[in-house]
């Protein structure tokens, strides 16, 4: 699930920490960038070429092994990740069956569904 929409910068250095908001109130940020030359070794970014073939949120993997996925995809708020891993779709079964059980609810006589 995707809340945040404000964006922050933190600095980390032996003695100092310091926070700063970037930006504020984004509708739907979809990318996050971690860069610090001495934790993070240069590598090849998967995610970088056709977002990873993903529709949404391209997130790199831990490489465990030769056979370790390179990324995974993820969805924002209200999309549900469809079964190829991914695209992200509205989870449509879950609206129909919403409606019907409103649907089934009215009481009879009601002038709903008729």
């Amino acid at each position: 699930m995707f809340i945040i929409t404000d964006v922050w910068r933190y600095l980390r250095y032996e003695h100092e920490h310091t926070a700063d908001l970037v930006t504020k109130y984004l509708q739907h940020p979809m990318v996050v960038h971690v860069y610090h030359p001495y934790r993070q070794p240069d590598g090849e970014n998967y995610c970088q070429t056709t977002n990873g073939h993903c529709s949404h949120l391209c997130l790199p993997a831990p490489h465990i092994n030769e056979r370790s996925p390179r990324i995974s995809c993820a969805c924002p708020t209200g999309l549900n990740l469809m079964e190829d891993g991914q695209m992200c779709a509205e989870d449509l079964i879950e609206k129909i069956d919403l409606a019907m059980s409103v649907y089934l609810s009215e009481p009879m006589g009601s002038s709903v569904g008729k």
